[in-house]
């Protein structure tokens, strides 16, 4: 395990004051809670909602690409991100195809699975809930790749992906959900 994960705090850990009065707050996992009875105010804090998808090409393979930069940098992944405040899953993950990978194309996005995971980021370790799509693609054209996010791009049969090569339980989950 990376050893940045080993020193990484939850949200929970990190607040400890009410954002409203400046009070002392009680934190659980989960939700942060002014301890001022005038105030009460109650924070959630929840997990930030994530996409990514599984491009299947006509010969059964799928596209995974080499993460630039931490967390897990070198470790493979699935095109995705996190969602905006203002998208739905499916805009999300089109602004994200098309940022990493150049994509313009219109795609089909059918639901596959979701999951629970951790993102560890700069000591913080943010919870997240991964939506994970499928879209089939033809004649795909990856027009650019973002050298910031991605290293490098490769088609691989689905039987040959080694899943402890890709960088999150959330895709390991997935992939094995895929191969149902």
């Amino acid at each position: 395990m990376q050893d940045f994960l080993m020193n990484s705090k939850s949200p929970s850990e990190l607040y400890h004051y009410c954002s409203v009065c400046g009070s002392d707050a009680v934190n659980d996992s989960s939700k942060l809670s002014c301890t001022n009875g005038d105030c009460a105010t109650v924070i959630y804090l929840n997990p930030s909602p994530s996409v990514q998808v599984f491009l299947i090409n006509r010969s059964n393979q799928i596209l995974i690409v080499k993460r630039a930069k931490d967390p897990m940098k070198g470790l493979y992944d699935l095109p995705g991100g996190f969602v905006d405040g203002d998208e739905s899953f499916e805009s999300a993950l089109s602004r994200e195809v098309h940022e990493e990978l150049g994509i313009s194309d219109q795609l089909e996005y059918k639901y596959l699975c979701s999951a629970p995971d951790k993102y560890y980021y700069k000591g913080i370790n943010l919870d997240v809930v991964v939506v994970t799509f499928i879209a089939r693609v033809s004649d795909i054209v990856i027009e650019k790749i973002d050298k910031n996010e991605i290293s490098d791009i490769k088609w691989i049969d689905i039987d040959k992906v080694e899943i402890d090569t890709l960088a999150f339980e959330n895709s390991r989950y997935a992939l094995t959900q895929l191969k149902k």
